[in-house]
């Protein structure tokens, strides 16, 4: 009998203590998750920095993640959603000096959620430059134009062949910038509508510091190239060899982050 009651009760005790163990685990899930969940309702990246120097505009169709320099590099400033527009802090990037520039890189919302640090270069939709003087609280605007292909289906690809920034606009020399490239950034592809007009028509923005600053040079009517977008898979190339390198062969840009 006593045996018998022994066992009853060492029977009682492994159940009050496989019940206890499922009991504390199920409490530790529920904080893990819970603290999980405040994180990602605390962490906003869409949401606006009203006192922000950058301001975006995102004409697009495509909610867009922004990153500062190679998005290797991790420095996310934060989304945009589609047609709209808003703020960026720039001034809470880690290592930001007190003026300079850096290059701009937009993915999709969809590729930065699936592919977090593994995002890369394929998966760039737009480009920009941005110059900036924290100190002087230096406003800069910037456009993700609607001629961008979100859908990423047609495409051109660029070189630029020079020492400096070469941002590309579209129709005329001072029409909308659709990309800009690195020094000596070669086969860029950049998303682009087709459209029934027999493409467009691209000129070159150089952009450089001197002893006076940052300066631009543009290209003239008769720098114009002419593209066609193409399907992503046909391939098409230019090169943006219209820079005179004597007005300038002793300058260069220094870019933040790449």
């Amino acid at each position: 009998m006593h045996g018998r009651g022994n066992q009853k009760r060492g029977l009682n005790v492994k159940k009050r203590s496989v019940f206890l163990i499922g009991f504390f685990c199920i409490v530790v899930l529920g904080v893990i998750f819970t603290g999980c969940a405040s994180k990602q309702q605390a962490v906003d990246i869409f949401a606006d920095e009203a006192a922000g120097l950058l301001t975006i505009r995102n004409e697009t169709n495509a909610n867009i993640v922004l990153f500062a320099g190679n998005v290797m590099r991790g420095n996310v400033l934060g989304g945009i959603r589609a047609n709209s527009s808003r703020n960026f802090d720039i001034a809470k990037i880690d290592g930001l000096s007190a003026e300079g520039a850096f290059m701009i890189y937009g993915v999709t919302e969809m590729a930065y959620r699936t592919k977090g640090s593994y995002v890369s270069g394929d998966d760039i939709l737009f480009t920009g430059f941005v110059s900036f003087n924290l100190n002087e609280q230096q406003k800069t605007e910037l456009l993700i134009p609607r001629q961008i292909d979100d859908s990423m289906s047609f495409s051109i690809m660029v070189s630029n062949d020079t020492p400096v920034v070469c941002e590309l606009r579209i129709d005329t020399p001072d029409g909308i910038k659709i990309a800009a490239l690195k020094p000596y950034e070669r086969n860029k592809r950049i998303w682009i509508k087709s459209n029934n007009h027999g493409g467009y028509v691209i000129y070159p923005v150089y952009t450089w510091y001197s002893r006076d600053g940052l300066r631009s040079m543009a290209a003239a009517f008769t720098d114009g190239v002419n593209v066609n977008p193409t399907a992503a898979g046909a391939g098409f190339s230019i090169m943006m060899l219209n820079f005179d390198h004597r007005a300038v062969s002793n300058e260069r840009i220094q870019l933040l982050f790449e």
